[in-house]
């Protein structure tokens, strides 16, 4: 009974770190993953030059802990695009 209980604690409190870090993981734009500039900058018509900018603003740690709105916010006071609607 010990066993089964300590075990359940343990894939409980195990679940709940993995959550929160997804939670984290999607709050925050991760500069290096490849998947992240590209879907951010899918949703902009011009894609290559939004897609400079991330690389440019990772690299000089413009977007260093920055939240996935505070990207799209900037895009939109650097670039002039709006942040896009999500759907």
């Amino acid at each position: 009974m010990q066993i089964v209980l300590s075990y359940k604690i343990i894939e409980h409190t195990k679940s709940k770190v993995m959550s929160e870090n997804l939670a984290r993981d999607q709050k925050y734009f991760n500069c290096s993953e490849e998947h992240e500039l590209k879907y951010v900058s899918g949703k902009y018509a011009d894609q290559e030059k939004v897609y400079q900018f991330l690389v440019e603003s990772c690299k000089n740690n413009k977007i260093h802990y920055s939240t996935h709105m505070e990207v799209y916010q900037l895009i939109e006071k650097e670039l002039g695009y709006p942040i896009p609607i999500k759907h």
